[in-house]
């Protein structure tokens, strides 16, 4: 079982150095290691999501999804938490009558949504800080229907 998995890492790592988009690890393999069944993997699998440069171009991203809906003037979750530099996915639903999402700070509103309805919005969070979300139909907002966007360092 051992020599079939160094097998498959070493047929990983000839498929993956082929390719333009070649992963630069600071490990050398030595024939000891191999033959001992002891190649590091784990090293392999931080290179490949440590949002490092493939190439000189692809960038693994990390992309946070959200659903958050809109409902009884409130909105559910009320708190969404990212990093800076996260892609940040947000499906916003109505659930029982008209609203929308809105951030003012960060330019992002969806349009005025019925009952059922629902938008996707994506953008980057490039900015740290705490951002209030609301909606902007008639006195929702004012009625309660806001929550937080903590973008954190």
């Amino acid at each position: 079982m051992k020599i079939i998995s160094v097998f498959l890492i070493l047929i990983f790592l000839v498929l993956f150095g082929c390719t333009n988009n070649s992963i630069v690890s600071n490990n050398i393999v030595s024939n000891d290691q191999i033959e001992n069944h002891t190649v590091p993997t784990t090293n392999i699998v931080k290179n490949l999501t440590d949002n490092q440069n493939l190439g000189n171009s692809n960038v693994i991203n990390t992309v946070k999804e959200f659903v958050v809906t809109g409902a009884n003037f409130k909105y559910n979750p009320s708190q969404i938490r990212v990093s800076k530099g996260d892609r940040v996915k947000i499906t916003f639903i109505a659930d029982d009558m008209m609203h929308d999402f809105v951030i003012d700070e960060l330019s992002i509103r969806t349009n005025i949504l019925r009952k059922g309805q629902s938008e996707t919005l994506e953008f980057t969070a490039d900015n740290v800080g705490t951002f209030t979300y609301y909606c902007s139909v008639g006195s929702h907002r004012a009625l309660g229907m806001e929550g937080k966007l903590i973008v954190e360092s």
